[in-house]
């Protein structure tokens, strides 16, 4: 190992200051020396030298340092000049004494003094020339245009050009209304309707019908009423219209009908009526009475002063009493009736039925089947075809009988009865039929066991 030192020891060394150079033998001996600047001279690489360029606008000092030292980087101009692109030194333009020496007016503009020398005040306000006319105008007819054009001094105005509350500023450029507007009752209506076709709208009412004729009474006249559709009119309070051509108009209670479909009338109240040329125009009821009716189909008559009554399907005729209708050309003129089927008729009397095609009661009963007739008053019945009863408490079943006969009952087929008597039973189907002497012989014609056979006048059952 080897110790580099100065001998003598001293604070800086010098070029020519001598190193020794000893091993670290036992003894301590240096065994050579050597000087600073021998030692320099056999360093190679590494800088010598560091300088440093600018451009002329700048003074660079101490340039290169090849040992040690600061380089200097400093301003050459003064204060009157500029370092321009280049980076060399402009000296500024000189600023003439007195001042700006010109300054030209133009249009709208004046200076004082005229010559721009000294304290120079420019005014705009004032002067000739420059714009000579200001216009405004629009292709908005919802708007009108004033004061134009402006020739000197003064304001355009734009004002509204008609419009009322309600009415909002269409794209075309003019006013529309909304498509309802709503009265001072708070009734709404359609804005654009034509006024002469409607009637006033009732309060708190809403009418999007559309009238075509100048009835001065379509719409939704009735208060808290609804109209829809075409040429349709209420009168009745809490009504609901739609469809065309319906008439809803009250002859008694608070009306609350519901109407639909074309060519119906009614001056029912608390009634729906639905279809097509259906007519239901009662009268005689006492004032305030809610009727209740409903009415479904096509060119049905409800007449009555009856309550509560009911026709489903077409051509049906209720004109006066109270019931139930359903079916084709049916008829009821008499109280608390029904009729199911086609053609019946039911004129007189008190809970009568009837079901089936062709039935006429003119009494009280009821008649399933068919083309049965019940004429007379009483409590009859008529079960099959082409039955007919004229005695009072009478029943007849099967086909073709006619009972005249008062408290009696028929079964059978095809026999007429016309003799007074009290409960008799008439079996023209076991007159009628072969005799057989026992069980035997009534098996060999045909007879099943638990069926009836005669033997002569004596009625038997078939029991083996």
């Amino acid at each position: 190992m080897s110790i580099i030192t100065t001998y003598p020891l001293i604070d800086e060394v010098a070029a020519e200051d001598l190193l020794i150079i000893a091993d670290m033998s036992i003894l301590g001996t240096p065994t050579r020396t050597v000087n600073v600047q021998k030692l320099l001279e056999g360093v190679t690489g590494g800088v010598t030298s560091v300088g440093l360029s600018a451009p002329p606008a700048f003074t660079v000092s101490n340039s290169p340092v090849t040992t040690s030292g600061t380089l200097t980087f400093t301003g050459a101009g003064t204060t009157a000049q500029y370092i321009d692109g280049t980076g060399s030194l402009q000296t500024f333009p000189a600023i003439p004494s007195g001042g700006v020496t010109q300054i030209v007016a133009g249009q709208n503009v004046t200076i004082s003094p005229s010559g721009g020398t000294g304290v120079v005040t420019i005014n705009a306000s004032g002067g000739g020339g420059g714009v000579s006319s200001i216009g405004l105008s629009t292709d908005i007819t919802a708007f009108t245009i004033l004061n134009s054009p402006i020739t000197t001094a003064g304001t355009l105005q734009i004002n509204k050009n008609g419009g009322v509350a309600g009415q909002y500023l269409n794209q075309d450029g003019t006013w529309q209304y909304g498509i309802f507007k709503k009265d001072a009752n708070d009734g709404i209506y359609v804005s654009d309707r034509t006024v002469a076709n409607y009637g006033a709208i009732g309060a708190n009412s809403f009418d999007a019908s559309f009238s075509t004729t100048a009835t001065g009474v379509n719409g939704a006249v009735g208060d808290h009423s609804a109209a829809f559709g075409e040429n349709n009119k209420t009168t009745q309070d809490w009504a609901f219209v739609t469809g065309q051509n319906n008439t809803v108009e009250l002859s008694t209670g608070e009306g609350s009908s519901f109407v639909f479909g074309k060519d119906n009338t009614t001056t029912l109240s608390a009634s729906i009526i639905g279809g097509y040329n259906n007519n239901a125009t009662v009268t005689g009821l006492p004032s305030g009475i809610p009727t209740g009716q409903v009415i479904l189909g096509r060119s049905n008559t409800m007449g009555s002063a009856g309550l509560g009554n009911v026709i489903i399907g077409q051509d049906n005729s209720m004109p006066s009493g109270s019931g139930a209708v359903i079916g084709d050309s049916n008829s009821i003129t008499s109280t608390a009736n029904f009729i199911f089927g086609r053609n019946n008729n039911a004129s007189n009397g008190t809970a009568v039925g009837l079901v089936g095609i062709g039935n006429t009661m003119n009494g009280s009963g009821y008649a399933f089947g068919s083309s049965n007739n019940i004429t007379t008053t009483g409590v009859s019945a008529s079960y099959g075809s082409n039955n007919q009863i004229t005695g009072e408490g009478s029943y007849a079943y099967g086909f073709g009988l006619t009972a005249t006969q008062d408290k009696s009952v028929y079964i059978g087929s095809s026999i007429a009865h016309s003799s007074s008597g009290f409960k008799r039973i008439i079996m023209p189907s076991i007159i009628t039929m072969p005799s057989y002497a026992d069980d035997t012989a009534a098996a060999a014609g045909g007879v099943v066991v638990g069926e009836l056979y005669r033997d002569g006048s004596t009625i038997k059952i078939r029991v083996t």
